[in-house]
């Protein structure tokens, strides 16, 4: 079935990243961009002699320009399993739409087909395109579905807009326990660093906090909007960093769960 692919004209031919590309490596990154090969991340399996002819080249002709973009820093590919990462996908396809909640499933399950050695870069790039509340559901979606060696390199995952570090996933019981010991912490500093300082007033600031809902037994991370923090009861500061802090250790907990 064909697809419609939309190119930004601006982000493309007056990008100066571009701008000293070859013909060669023009023809091939808008190749890459719509190729009928291509997936909706960017990251997808390639046979060069295929994808050579669909251009009207031979497969000596195309390696060695996916060679040259590749240390460009405009593609990533790897010879031996056939894949290529289009680095500038995101500027011309929308991360949003990606991690949409229709799309999720199919957006986690094209990740898990990425070389090993490349899931947990991608993981982090995509985050880097997304706003926060999504970038939690993401990471709560990768987290369920128990792709661990996504974040292992380093052993890693998002909670909203922060990094908090894993050791040992695969480590035994105990070294787990440990480990939420860890990321606790690492969490109660993230809580209290969402809340206001000042003890008079509540947080007015564009800051994001946890929220968390249950529907129909099924547990969701989210973060509440500085709209929704502004418009929020007034309470005193130190009843407010229990609530942040119960917030987040809820989401931890959900995050956890499969450990």
């Amino acid at each position: 079935m064909s697809r419609q692919r939309i190119i930004n004209d601006a982000n493309f031919w007056r990008s100066p990243r571009v701008a000293d590309c070859t013909q060669e490596d023009k023809a091939t990154l808008l190749y890459l961009l719509t190729s009928p090969s291509s997936n909706m991340i960017g990251v997808y399996s390639i046979v060069p002699r295929i994808a050579a002819a669909e251009m009207g080249w031979t497969a000596e002709q195309l390696i060695p320009v996916l060679r040259r973009l590749s240390v460009s820093g405009l593609i990533e590919f790897d010879e031996q399993q056939g894949y290529v990462w289009v680095k500038i996908w995101w500027e011309h396809n929308s991360a949003k739409l990606a991690v949409s909640s229709k799309l999720l499933n199919v957006t986690i399950s094209q990740i898990e087909k990425i070389p090993e050695a490349w899931r947990a870069t991608y993981t982090n790039f995509l985050m880097s395109y997304i706003v926060p509340e999504r970038r939690v559901q993401l990471s709560a979606a990768i987290v369920e579905r128990g792709m661990f060696s996504l974040v292992e390199h380093p052993k890693r995952y998002h909670i909203g807009d922060c990094d908090v570090t894993r050791q040992g996933l695969d480590a035994d019981a105990a070294s787990r326990q440990s480990d939420r010991v860890s990321v606790d912490n690492n969490i109660d500093a993230l809580a209290h660093d969402r809340v206001s300082q000042d003890d008079d007033t509540p947080s007015t600031s564009d800051s994001y906090r946890f929220k968390s809902s249950f529907n129909n037994n099924n547990k969701s991370i989210g973060i509440e909007s500085p709209a929704a923090i502004r418009g929020s009861e007034v309470v005193d500061n130190s009843e407010r960093r229990g609530r942040e802090l119960e917030i987040a250790r809820l989401a931890l907990a959900t995050m956890t769960k499969s450990l």
